[in-house]
This record gives structure tokens, C-alpha cells and sequence, in this order.
């Protein structure tokens, strides 16, 4: 195989075994643990981005008061030192926001990933 992109956790062992050479990572920054590794960005490919990442959803029909708890306690467990710790520890980057921001990070998402589709003409299957 002479290249692919592949879920850090699952290169990594790869790496650390000299068996695959890491040229760059896809995030947005850096990986507190590969500090050498540059970011596609970097190398420059400047609109490439590409990570996975989780939400917290609830049903819509779920009280404001349960919706704000729930937020608050995500916030601060995630927020915690020694949550980031061990996240950098095993390459997450925690992006941490609210309600609010968590939607406006999706309608990016939509709209980057609309572009990628219409750019390289990918028709529905």
C-alpha cells in the first residue's frame, strides 16, 4: 500500500512499531502526542479537515430543564483536567460547546462536506 488515511487509533500501533511512516494527520491541529506530525493544513492543503465526532443528542421532546442539566454536567466532566488529560493521552481533542454551538458545528459540517460532493461530481447511491 503506498498511502491511505486511516482512524489514528487504528495507525498508530503501526507507527510505533516502524512498520508505517505518518506523514500528517487530518485534524485541524496537531496531536498533543504526535507534536512532530503536521496537519494536512500545514502541508498545504488548506480546506482539508477530516475527524470523526460524537454529539450528545436528546429528543426534542425533552424538558429544558433535563436538556440544560445534562449539558452542564458534559461540560464539566469534559471540561475537567484530568478528562483532557487522558482524551490527549489516547488523541482525542475534546471540542467542547453548548447546544447552540454543537448546531452551528453540524451546519458547517453539512455545507463543507456539500461542496466536497458537488466538487468531485459523487452521485448518490
Amino acid at each position: 500500500m503506498d498511502f491511505t488515511i486511516v482512524e489514528l487509533s487504528t495507525a498508530l500501533p503501526l507507527v510505533q512499531a516502524g512498520k508505517i511512516r505518518l506523514l500528517a494527520v487530518t485534524s485541524e491541529k496537531r496531536m498533543p502526542s504526535l507534536p512532530d506530525t503536521p496537519t494536512l493544513q500545514e502541508l498545504g492543503y488548506k480546506d482539508f479537515f477530516q475527524g470523526a465526532w460524537w454529539g450528545v443528542f436528546a429528543p426534542r421532546s425533552t424538558p429544558k430543564n433535563v436538556r440544560d442539566t445534562l449539558e452542564k454536567t458534559l461540560l464539566s466532566v469534559y471540561g475537567d483536567a484530568e478528562s483532557k488529560e487522558y482524551l490527549d493521552k489516547n488523541n482525542f481533542s475534546a471540542f467542547l460547546g453548548a447546544a447552540d454551538v454543537l448546531k452551528k458545528f453540524q451546519e458547517a459540517e453539512i455545507k463543507r462536506e456539500s461542496r466536497l460532493v458537488t466538487q468531485f461530481k459523487i452521485e448518490k447511491m
